[in-house]
């Protein structure tokens, strides 16, 4: 039997899901804060769509990625 992830991550993608940007901001810098590994998806996650080009979202994802979108770098070539 499969079981849900959970962690850190589960309440920002819960947030998103309903509209709540601030939630899912705070949510995700908790995340960041702890160093939870599950942020890896910041930056392909389509749930995380509403959030691209908020600057604190853009600055969790470079913190976690560490470059520029990758999104934006596959739609330029």
């Amino acid at each position: 039997m499969l079981r849900a992830p959970t962690g850190p991550t589960q309440p920002a993608l819960a947030a998103a899901d309903a509209g709540d940007q601030e939630a899912a901001l705070a949510a995700l810098q908790q995340a960041l804060d702890s160093r939870h590994p599950g942020l890896i998806q910041v930056g392909v996650e389509s749930r995380f769509a509403d959030l691209r080009g908020n600057p604190r979202f853009e600055a969790i994802r470079r913190a976690v990625l560490g470059r520029a979108n990758p999104l934006q770098q596959v739609a330029s070539r």
